[in-house]
């Protein structure tokens, strides 16, 4: 699944399958969201204008930023600035990510 409507995508890249997404919680002052990832999955370059909160529950994968990519692994934690770029991608095996939107999409 790829970014909400809500989310700005900034570049497009090559059709690939999403993670499957259950959305945990949904107030208007945070949205609780797990990304769960099969080997290959991503998430495209998009921003959102809400802070957003990752920690990796399990397996490995990539976050790209503006700054360049990093490893991420079980145990993870990021934080996601308001309209700062990033992508997610697994690595070669599932990945699940626990994300905390704040204040939710849906207030905006």
């Amino acid at each position: 699944m790829s970014p909400k409507s809500d989310e700005e995508p900034l570049m497009q890249q090559p059709a690939q399958q999403g993670p499957t997404v259950a959305i945990l919680h949904d107030s208007p002052d945070a949205r609780v969201v797990l990304f769960t990832f099969r080997p290959g999955d991503r998430i495209p370059l998009h921003r959102t204008p809400s802070s957003v909160t990752l920690r990796v529950l399990r397996g490995r994968g990539v976050v790209t930023r503006v700054g360049g990519q990093s490893a991420i692994w079980e145990g993870t934690k990021l934080a996601v600035e308001p309209h700062e770029a990033y992508s997610l991608r697994a690595d070669r095996e599932p990945l699940t990510i626990l994300a905390t939107i704040t204040p939710s999409p849906r207030r905006r």
